[in-house]
């Protein structure tokens, strides 16, 4: 004998249960504003994303500096703060997008990153694989959060 059994009560909960295990866009907006706290924090200290310090800045950079009033004993790519400010971050498609808002500070940023005939490379707009694993955690626990607030 052959019975049929109806499982769209099942196939409901089940469904419910792993669009659950997903990141919400709101989640992924949260793990962009870390990662990019944590690069601008970084960078304020004076760290590449590999941790380590940018080289010193030459020395007619760092007697203009001085002249404006600016910080000279330890570059941290920030002038006016307009590139900083600029820097920002949006959900896109499931993953985060890191950008600069305006055009300008963005390719300003990109010579301070890659380096130019005229000035030192110096990697600072990216995540660290610590950022990457960390937002991760955060992530996940928000979604443990969710799936156990579920049973």
């Amino acid at each position: 004998m052959n019975e049929q059994l109806d499982t769209s009560d099942l196939d409901a909960v089940l469904d419910g249960i792993v669009a659950r295990m997903y990141p919400t866009p709101a989640e992924i907006e949260e793990a962009g504003a870390f990662i990019l706290r944590r690069i601008l924090d970084r960078t304020a200290r004076g760290r590449s994303v590999r941790g380590h310090f940018f080289r010193a800045y030459a020395e007619s950079t760092a007697e203009d500096r001085a002249r404006r009033g600016r910080n000279t004993t330890r570059p941290d790519l920030t002038d006016t703060g307009k590139m900083m400010a600029s820097a920002t971050y949006r959900e896109d498609g499931g993953d985060v997008l890191l950008y600069f808002a305006s055009r300008t500070e963005g390719r300003k940023a990109q010579w301070h990153h890659e380096g130019t005939s005229r000035m030192p490379r110096r990697e600072w707009f990216a995540a660290s694989a610590g950022d990457l694993r960390d937002a991760g955690k955060m992530v996940s626990e928000r979604i443990a959060a969710r799936l156990e607030g579920a049973s």
